[in-house]
């Protein structure tokens, strides 16, 4: 559980806010870094093995776990409180994900999408509103809140098991890490949603998000 849950999708979680993030300054960043990857070699080997069957591991061994509610081990890092809000967000991060891989990476079996695509879908997907409500961009908001808290309290329970010594700084810089990947996420949530970048952006990609002049009658 914490083999999967740390080491593969610990890592692609971080290198997958670092390639989002990139959209923040500009959408030829985003999308040099989408084309570079698309081209790595058996690409889909390495998600495979790197990203979908841990994911599918450290899923599917939780849900037997909140199901039995049997503990993870013994003693136990957590107290009750911090156990069922590890809980809940591994619930949460799940339906997360698994809507995100239907919509966005199996929405066309054996296609993948280009960066520009995937631009387009997340700005038509996260600026949709009902009854003046952005539901979507708000599950994602809740989502990757729960993909970050869940991510540092798996790696914080591992640290505290390993060496008890290390309680003094695990919680203040994970807390750190975790509040900066999201606020990574909302950035990039409200850039899809609005248009609006939190840092400096060159003039054509400032150009593209603002509204259309409107044509002479």
């Amino acid at each position: 559980m914490s083999l999967t849950g740390l080491a593969p999708l610990g890592a692609f979680l971080l290198l997958h806010v670092v390639i989002n993030g990139a959209v923040l300054w500009g959408a030829s960043t985003f999308d040099g870094i989408a084309a570079v990857l698309h081209d790595i070699p058996a690409l889909w080997l390495l998600e495979t093995l790197l990203v979908f069957a841990p994911l599918a591991i450290h899923a599917g061994l939780g849900t037997w776990f909140v199901i039995v509610g049997a503990p993870l081990a013994a003693p136990r890092p957590y107290s009750l409180p911090m156990r069922a809000a590890v809980r809940a967000t591994g619930v949460g991060a799940a339906v997360f994900l698994a809507a995100h891989l239907l919509e966005f990476r199996f929405r066309n079996p054996g296609v993948r999408l280009d960066g520009a695509e995937l631009e387009t879908l997340l700005a038509a997907d996260l600026s949709s509103t009902t009854h003046g409500i952005p539901w979507r961009g708000v599950s994602y908001l809740i989502g990757t809140a729960c993909v970050c808290i869940h991510f540092v309290a798996g790696v914080w329970g591992a640290v505290l098991s390993a060496r008890g010594s290390a309680r003094r700084w695990a919680g203040p810089v994970l807390g750190a890490l975790g509040a900066l990947v999201w606020m990574t996420f909302v950035a990039v949530v409200v850039f899809h949603a609005t248009g609006a970048r939190p840092f400096r952006t060159h003039q054509a990609d400032r150009a593209a998000t603002e509204p259309c002049p409107l044509s002479p009658r």
